[in-house]
């Protein structure tokens, strides 16, 4: 699924004399976008390439960053530096200024220093090293997106709560890469409706997938989850429930919705289901990694089907 897009840096070889620059430039436009106050020093010689440092105030915001490369050897090796300042970039008009969608909005903090080697980007990819990271606050995500994340919640959450998906809380991706392997050490996401944390990683090299996701979704005083495993490879995902762990959570959940019975033997089942369980103390993940706070209830509890088809998958 990655391209075999030839990555040639046999230029740097072939360069008949040094190259040592130092430029700045006012107003440079790109594919119908500014960047403003460029700023890049360059040194060209005997096959390698050093751009250091490089400025600019992007169609989103400042950014800064390094590059170098190297065509000396068999495999050319080719390094990437780029680091947001103050408050982030507003990521829409960036991705929008380099050719991408944007499936969020709002002021991001950027963090990347990536290196690897190839004579093609699948070989590139597969042999980075370094690390990437991804910080934002409030913000919103794309209605399509929302809508496919929140398909398997129709029905068990209330139409009304489920709006909230597409307010962003905030969001912090950090991954570290060795050998091609891009393994998840950050992974927080929470919105108006709930959160998730993922742990697992990424194997650039074989373009295969080892994820496990823990959603969690507050509806009034309950936490519903339902951990999710995410493997196969890029071109063929597979998405698997953990039946176990929602098993368990449904029981929690069932019972945290028992003990809030008027009938004192409804409620003291309910305890004692939560309490075999294991507890309903799953808590949506708040924005500093503690657990936020309860949203407000909302008008139409969810029932004991809803409960159980949402987490179970039926």
């Amino acid at each position: 699924m990655l391209p075999d897009v030839p990555l040639s840096l046999s230029v740097l070889r072939t360069l008949p004399v040094s190259v040592d620059v130092a430029a700045t430039v006012g107003t440079l436009r790109v594919r119908g976008h500014d960047w403003r106050s460029v700023s890049v020093t360059a040194l060209a010689a005997g096959g390698r390439l050093a751009v250091e440092p490089a400025s600019a105030e992007s169609p989103g915001g400042p950014l800064a960053g390094a590059l170098s490369a190297d065509a000396t050897g068999p495999r050319p090796t080719l390094a990437l530096a780029l680091r947001s300042s103050g408050a982030g970039v507003d990521l829409a008009p960036l991705l929008e200024a380099l050719g991408a969608s944007a499936p969020l909005r709002g002021r991001a903090r950027l963090d990347f220093s990536l290196r690897g080697g190839g004579n093609d980007l699948r070989t590139y990819l597969g042999s980075l090293e370094g690390h990437a990271a991804l910080s934002m606050g409030a913000g919103t995500l794309d209605p399509a997106l929302v809508g496919r994340l929140t398909a398997p919640l129709r029905g068990v959450v209330p139409e009304g709560a489920l709006g909230g998906a597409a307010t962003l809380r905030c969001l912090d991706l950090r991954f570290a890469a060795a050998d091609g392997t891009a393994r998840a050490e950050t992974a927080l996401l929470r919105t108006g409706l709930g959160g998730a944390t993922a742990t697992g990683s990424v194997n650039l090299r074989d373009e295969t997938l080892a994820l496990r996701l823990n959603p969690v979704v507050r509806v009034g005083s309950v936490s519903v989850t339902t951990p999710v495993t995410v493997g196969g490879t890029f071109a063929a995902p597979t998405v698997s429930v953990d039946r176990g762990g929602a098993a368990a959570a449904a029981a929690g959940a069932l019972g945290a919705i028992a003990r809030g019975s008027r009938d004192e033997e409804t409620a003291a089942l309910g305890a004692l289901a939560e309490a075999l369980s294991g507890g309903t103390d799953t808590a949506v993940p708040g924005c500093d990694g503690t657990p936020a706070p309860a949203a407000p209830r909302p008008q139409r509890a969810p029932g004991v089907g809803d409960v159980l088809r949402g987490l179970l998958g039926r």
